[in-house]
């Protein structure tokens, strides 16, 4: 292989790794942006769901109290 072939693919190489890195670097934001609505909904759900697991474990508390 001649130079000027070795240069073509060093340089085309080169720009696959630089589109490569492009794509992962603008992915990055945009599955933070995606994830953070979805995070809050999560966390809200998470939220509401311990309050009734300790509402229920008051009630079994206090029923077993009782007896």
């Amino acid at each position: 292989m001649d130079s000027a072939g070795i240069a073509a693919l060093i340089t085309t190489l080169t720009a696959v790794l630089a589109a490569a890195t492009a794509y992962a670097a603008g992915r990055a934001p945009a599955r933070a942006a995606h994830r953070g609505p979805v995070d809050a909904v999560r966390r809200q759900h998470q939220r509401e769901a311990y309050a009734a697991l300790a509402t229920q474990a008051a009630k079994h508390e206090s029923h077993m109290f009782r007896v």
